[in-house]
């Protein structure tokens, strides 16, 4: 009896097993390499992208002698607050109540200011204004309208606020936004992108250096140089004259004199 083709049989479901093993370990072996790289993908940190200017046609401007910003137009402004919210609406049993954290208002304070480093002028000022149960957190340097500026939030038994304090040539301006943690932050941060200040030209004082001091609004111009009080590595200064150009300017008025 001729054996040959009982073997050949054998061969070829022997093949079809081994055929069919490798390719489920193949497939395995895919799904898993690919779970792994969707694994390492978001173990990566995200990126927070900067606040964006907002479109010129569909906001409205407010302006007075000091200052000026773009604001949506559905909120309100005058001299003193920007609110998310028609204030005139509210129901009289929710007045005097927080602000709830799906709207956002801000009242603007002017400070005065002797020029002394805005960190230091804040140590002065809380010692004059700020009740001693008050607590600070998340202090930040940061630049609005080209200007020196610190971020923080101050809590106290009344509640938090989201505080900024821009220093200007002859006052402080105060930005105390309600509630700290209102969800039209974002909104805000795109509305401080449009800060304009009637001193904006003055290079005296300016806001320099930073986290990002490589760009070109964080650089002091020619015959300024950056004066940055604080050693931490993202510290942030003002631009003020150059000294070594100040004495010469000094040494050539005398010999015009002579």
């Amino acid at each position: 009896m001729d054996k040959r083709p009982i073997y050949i049989g054998l061969f070829l479901t022997l093949g079809i097993i081994i055929a069919l093993a490798l390719s489920l370990y193949y497939s395995n072996a895919k799904q898993v390499n690919t779970k792994a790289g969707e694994k390492k993908e978001s173990l990566l940190p995200s990126v927070i992208p900067s606040p964006t200017k907002p479109d010129d046609s569909s906001w409205k401007i407010f302006n007075n002698s000091t200052f000026q910003y773009q604001y949506p137009s559905s909120w309100i402004t005058n001299q003193d607050q920007l609110y998310s919210y028609n204030p005139d609406l509210i129901p009289s049993e929710e007045i005097g109540l927080p602000v709830p954290k799906d709207k956002l208002k801000v009242d603007f304070v002017s400070f005065q200011y002797d020029g002394t480093p805005l960190a230091k002028w804040l140590l002065t000022t809380e010692q004059i204004y700020h009740s001693p149960d008050q607590k600070i957190s998340e202090e930040k340097d940061m630049s609005v309208g080209g200007r020196k500026a610190i971020s923080r939030i101050e809590c106290s038994e009344m509640g938090c606020v989201k505080a900024i304090y821009i220093a200007l040539e002859k006052n402080v301006l105060g930005m105390f936004v309600y509630p700290a943690d209102s969800k039209e932050m974002e909104t805000l941060d795109k509305i401080l992108t449009t800060f304009k200040f009637s001193d904006s030209d003055n290079i005296e004082g300016r806001f320099c250096g930073g986290i990002a001091a490589n760009r070109p609004e964080n650089i002091c111009p020619e015959d300024y140089i950056c004066k940055i009080e604080a050693n931490h590595p993202d510290a942030g200064g003002i631009c003020v004259k150059s000294p070594l150009k100040e004495a010469t300017g000094q040494s050539e008025l005398l010999q015009d004199r002579k």
